[in-house]
């Protein structure tokens, strides 16, 4: 074609204009291609294990998740070929120990998997059958391939590394290799970790492992994973990592229970004796030599020796059989301290106690009375390597109905008590390795109830009075549940508990009635044996509040008190003044002997005042 000047003109100018158009496009796919293919190359993949480290008793189980991560926007992994190799002298595993994870099958469709198991090497690989688009869409950035169940068979390091044989895109495009990161696995005997130690460990290990892949979290429970997995993953010397793991156990939570059945013993037993000062009023006026005083006479078998075992002003009373009613007061000092054990916390107490009563004569043969009573307890724990201090502190409130029922020298007496407590708990945590320094707080309440029946017999010769008695006792107490607040992820929820005792006790009174011009004099002396028929050693369970997995059994950590001393003896000696108007006051001290890990001490002293 031909064309004039001002039509070619136009012409060239629209060719001009196309070819610019297309040039365009040329240099926008070379432009857009390069910067494609680049982002891809200096993209890494990672494929690695976590936990990246462990310490292990030989025998334990573990989990360890391979994990690929980095895996980039507009990319996803639609197959994948693996080898994890290990130590098989040290570490084994099953086909069946091994779980996949999901990724791979997006919108409800499943993929294609296979598990070999060599010797010393793991073979797994998978095919998404997912759409292309969907699985782009829907896959995470970071996810867990695998999760491997191996036993730890042999003391030793064994590290797991992981090679590729092919990895895919979703349109089964060959990805790079990725970056590879290893595991290492110390397997030690730790002959010096105690099971408290060992079970702490490995609940830190399941909370760390049941953390994985979780996006949401709040800030406690990110403490809580970063603690645990810091532990799991430690590098520490065995005593270190012992110390850490028993510092967030929480074994103090055992400590209110203890508290509360060696209190509820020791007030029973104080009631008890108050009712032997009761009958022993009978005696009087057989027994005194000075009637002037006769109204102030009472045999030492009356006097209340407690200590360990309890104690009270009424226990040296003495009564006419014309005194209907007596009131009484007594107040005491209990002390003493636990030895550390591998399962308990060592501590020292002490314990302050008031206890007023009132009980009334209905007949020659029957008393009855009611008493109440109030006290203050503390445990402080004491530091080691392995505790970081804190306390418990106890309240309580009780209420007594008591009877006794005697014929000549025999008798038989009986009484119910209802206890209410409050309890205040302190839990220091400290672990050096993590610069962590905590206080766990929490309160919580409980309800004890005491039933005892005694028998026993009063022999008087020449002012010696001789009293031999046999007691049986049965304990119920119920202590709330409770959760800890304070220590960010370190809190612990802490399982109700019920304990149940029942103890019998052997005991003879020896006592002595020495008249004065001012009153009659009484010391005495008292021992008994006590042997425990029920009471064992108690499980308390205990979860982490802030663990997303807090109610599966294997992230629960039982915590095991010692075995109670089956047989125990108490022993005590006092001196108790009857003054004219049978006014009576008295002091008296026992002491706890043939208890393995405890000593226990009580001053009591009282005052009797009979209508």
């Amino acid at each position: 074609m031909i064309c004039t000047d001002i039509h070619c003109d136009q012409h060239m100018t629209c060719l001009n204009q196309e070819k610019d158009k297309n040039m365009n496009k040329y240099k926008t796919a070379i432009i857009t291609i390069p910067a494609f293919l680049l982002s891809t190359q200096i993209h890494a993949i990672t494929l690695g294990f976590f936990p990246s480290s462990a310490n292990l008793n030989a025998g334990d189980p573990f989990s360890v998740d391979l994990r690929i991560s980095d895996v980039g926007d507009n990319t996803a992994i639609g197959d994948y070929d693996f080898n994890v190799n290990f130590e098989s002298s040290q570490l084994s595993i099953s086909d069946t120990d091994v779980v996949f994870g999901n990724q791979l099958q997006q919108g409800g469709v499943d993929s294609l998997r296979s598990v070999t198991v060599g010797d010393g090497q793991l073979n797994i690989s998978e095919v998404s059958l997912t759409d292309a688009r969907i699985l782009n869409a829907s896959q995470s950035d970071e996810f867990t391939v695998a999760t491997l169940n191996f036993s730890a068979d042999q003391l030793g390091v064994s590290e797991l590394s992981v090679s590729v044989n092919s990895l895919g895109d979703q349109n089964g495009a060959a990805l790079d290799t990725p970056s590879l990161n290893s595991a290492a696995i110390n397997i030690s005997s730790l002959s010096n970790l105690t099971p408290l130690q060992r079970n702490s460990g490995r609940v830190l290990r399941n909370v760390c492992n049941g953390f994985q892949g979780q996006q949401v979290l709040t800030a406690d429970q990110q403490d809580l994973a970063t603690i645990s997995c810091r532990l799991t993953n430690t590098r520490l010397n065995e005593r270190a990592l012992g110390s850490a793991y028993q510092n967030v156990a929480g074994e103090e939570t055992i400590a209110p229970a203890n508290m509360a059945v060696s209190s509820i013993i020791r007030y029973t037993h104080l009631l008890m004796n108050r009712l032997v000062s009761r009958r022993n009023a009978s005696m009087l006026n057989n027994t005194a030599q000075n009637a002037s005083w006769r109204n102030g006479y009472q045999s030492i078998a009356a006097l209340d020796l407690t200590g360990a075992t309890g104690g009270s002003a009424g226990t040296g009373d003495g009564l006419t059989d014309s005194e209907k009613l007596s009131v009484f007061m007594d107040a005491s000092v209990n002390f003493g301290e636990t030895d550390q054990t591998a399962r308990e916390v060592a501590t020292h107490f002490n314990k302050e106690e008031v206890t007023f009563g009132a009980d009334y004569r209905f007949s020659n043969n029957l008393i009855a009375g009611l008493a109440v009573g109030y006290s203050n307890a503390v445990a402080n724990f004491q530091k080691s390597v392995d505790v970081s201090g804190g306390k418990t502190a106890e309240q309580g409130y009780s209420g007594s109905i008591y009877s006794s029922y005697y014929v000549d020298d025999f008798y038989v007496d009986g009484i119910f008590t209802y206890t209410r407590r409050d309890y205040d708990i302190d839990r220091n945590i400290v672990i050096p390795s993590l610069n962590l320094r905590r206080k766990a707080k929490a309160d919580t309440e409980s309800d004890q109830y005491a039933a005892s029946l005694a028998a026993g017999y009063n022999l008087n010769v020449q002012g010696f009075d001789i009293n031999p008695y046999a007691q049986v006792s049965y304990t119920r107490l119920e202590i709330d549940n409770y959760s800890e607040t304070g220590a960010g992820g370190l809190n612990l929820n802490v399982e109700s508990q019920n304990v149940e005792s029942l103890e019998s006790i052997l005991g003879t009174r020896f006592s002595y009635a020495w008249s004065q011009s001012f009153g009659i004099l009484m010391p005495q002396f008292r021992a008994a044996w006590h042997h425990e028929f029920k009471e064992n050693s108690r499980s308390l369970k205990t979860s982490y509040v802030n663990d997303i997995n807090n109610t599966r059994t294997q992230n629960i950590l039982k915590i095991r008190n010692d075995k109670p001393d089956r047989d125990f003896a108490v022993i005590g000696v006092g001196i108790s003044g009857v003054f004219q108007g049978g006014v009576q006051v008295f002091t008296a001290f026992e002491t706890l002997l043939a208890q393995e890990n405890t000593s226990s001490h009580k001053f009591t002293a009282g005052l009797r005042i009979p209508f």
